[in-house]
């Protein structure tokens, strides 16, 4: 895996000031996996579920993510993502997810009143660290993120579950 990243700006995380230098941006060209997908309980979801707010969508997969000490939920249509969320699921292990694009409004996730593009998200190794921290951080200055930082590359993101959806 390749990974590129630019040099952690000096400027305070909250300078309206600070402008992206560059997004972190991985290439994987991982197989996907021979087992069958992930298959739902029949038991229905709760109604504020992630899983019960895009329960009718197909041709993508909903990734759960444990984030800082919160939970993140995004509906991803790019496969390398999603075989990637995949691996690490199986294997434990981390990478930073990189979500190029964030998008205001709700999607999967009702917690949240933004969310990221599902086709604009990649894993890589490195991150630059403008783009580092908690989904509550975008939540309260929602403004920022989508005007200036306008991606998301969450540390200490953790892959929770996979629910793959691909034909």
């Amino acid at each position: 895996m390749t990974a590129t990243a630019a040099p952690t700006p000096t400027a305070s995380a909250a300078s309206p000031s600070r402008t992206p230098h560059a997004t972190a941006t991985v290439s994987a060209t991982a197989a996907r996996p021979t087992e069958p997908p992930q298959t739902r309980t029949a038991t229905p979801a709760p109604s504020g579920t992630p899983a019960a707010l895009c329960a009718g969508r197909r041709g993508g997969a909903l990734i759960s993510l444990a984030i800082c000490d919160e939970t993140l939920a995004v509906w991803s249509t790019a496969d390398a993502f999603i075989d990637t969320a995949r691996e690490l699921l199986a294997s434990g292990e981390g990478l930073i997810p990189i979500f190029a694009t964030l998008l205001d409004g709700s999607d999967c996730d009702a917690q949240w009143s933004w969310h990221p593009d599902a086709a604009h998200m990649s894993f890589a190794e490195l991150a630059i660290e403008l783009c580092d921290g908690c989904p509550s951080h975008i939540e309260a200055d929602k403004t920022y993120w989508l005007t200036v930082v306008r991606q998301y590359c969450p540390w200490s993101a953790r892959v929770s579950a996979v629910d793959d959806r691909r034909p």
